[in-house]
């Protein structure tokens, strides 16, 4: 992991009381939701 990298974004974070906002923001992740479809 790159350290500069991450002290000048998730570990300001932490510094500055606001580390909360890293479970807030998009990941990037899709979800696929599987299913079957309804016969009626």
């Amino acid at each position: 992991m790159n350290q500069e990298y991450w002290d000048e974004t998730v570990g300001k974070l932490y510094e500055e009381g606001k580390a909360h906002w890293l479970t807030m923001r998009h990941q990037g992740r899709v979800y696929v939701m599987l299913g079957e479809q309804r016969t009626e």
